[in-house]
């Protein structure tokens, strides 16, 4: 199956790129996905890898434009054409 990466921030500057097309297995997880992108890009492990301090992926993650802490998190099962975002946490102040 094929999904659509649109990254921003530290991830876009991680992966070199503002999307990208990643192939996956038919029955792949937004883990999967995140697991894919450390291994095919160096910069990405680092940014992927960070937590906050409950320990949730500092990253947001949508898919299809909702977040996967609504969902099941890095279990949230992808279909063929969605859309993962990837972007920075917002602060405001």
């Amino acid at each position: 199956m094929n999904v659509e990466v649109r990254a921003f921030g530290p991830v876009r500057e991680a992966i070199g790129t503002k999307s990208y097309d990643c192939t996956l297995e038919s029955d792949a997880t937004v883990g999967d996905l995140l697991a894919t992108l450390r291994s095919e890009f160096d910069g990405a492990q680092a940014v992927l890898d960070s937590r906050s301090e409950s320990g949730e992926l500092s990253a947001i993650v949508t898919v299809n434009k909702q977040s996967v802490r609504t969902l099941e998190g890095d279990d949230t099962a992808l279909s063929d054409g969605d859309v993962v975002r990837l972007s920075p946490p917002i602060h405001g102040g």
